[in-house]
């Protein structure tokens, strides 16, 4: 309880004055105190504020009615479009997917891993060939000079083998977080992150 002081005036009558220090004091200790209790409860046993969820029952009832209906008309494990099947092919195809189908891709692939199987080969191009072979893609040029900078560097680096790290990935010359999510959890089984295109992101 604060302790308020009183004094007398003249006629010997008790005016209250203001709280006492002492007062003031237990006071401000018992909001403190208040107020971290409050906060307390809103931080989780590892000292990270606990998620608060504004989805109410009706949106999950229908987020689960979309997920039901999504493994009915998609059965089973859902696989790539795009045709690899090695971590080398996996960077070059997602690395060429940018502004462009992947159905495109497909379609320069074959010839592309027939003449340059993996990394090694692939650091010998020179950037006219890459140009042609992947020209009907768009940015081919650019797509050329980043596929044979990653060739080279996975060969100098890496010993002609795709690193399975997020970091290392990303110093490939090409590979942004995007490509190095799917690389990851395509080709090493490792997720991190979810890979989506732009407008899924928007959505």
């Amino acid at each position: 309880m604060m302790k308020i002081s009183t004094t007398q005036n003249a006629s010997g009558d008790n005016l209250a004055r203001k709280p006492s220090e002492q007062g003031k004091g237990a006071a401000l200790s018992a909001v403190t105190a208040q107020r971290k209790k409050a906060d307390a409860a809103q931080i989780g046993s590892c000292g990270v504020p606990k998620a608060v969820s504004r989805i109410g029952p009706a949106t999950q009832a229908r987020a689960a009615e979309i997920a039901r209906r999504l493994r009915e008309t998609y059965p089973g494990d859902p696989t790539p479009f795009l045709h690899f099947t090695s971590p080398y092919e996996c960077v070059v195809a997602v690395s060429l997917s940018a502004q462009t189908t992947d159905e495109n891709v497909n379609r320069v692939l074959p010839t592309l891993f027939a003449c340059w199987p993996d990394a090694y080969a692939l650091s010998q191009a020179s950037q006219e060939e890459l140009e042609e072979c992947v020209h009907s893609l768009g940015f081919f040029r650019n797509k050329a000079k980043n596929l044979r900078a990653m060739a080279q560097l996975v060969v100098a680096e890496f010993n002609g083998q795709i690193p399975c790290d997020m970091d290392a990935l990303l110093r490939l010359p090409g590979v942004a977080r995007k490509t190095a999510n799917i690389v990851l959890a395509e080709s090493f089984g490792i997720v991190q992150g979810i890979a989506v295109d732009t407008h899924v992101f928007r959505i």
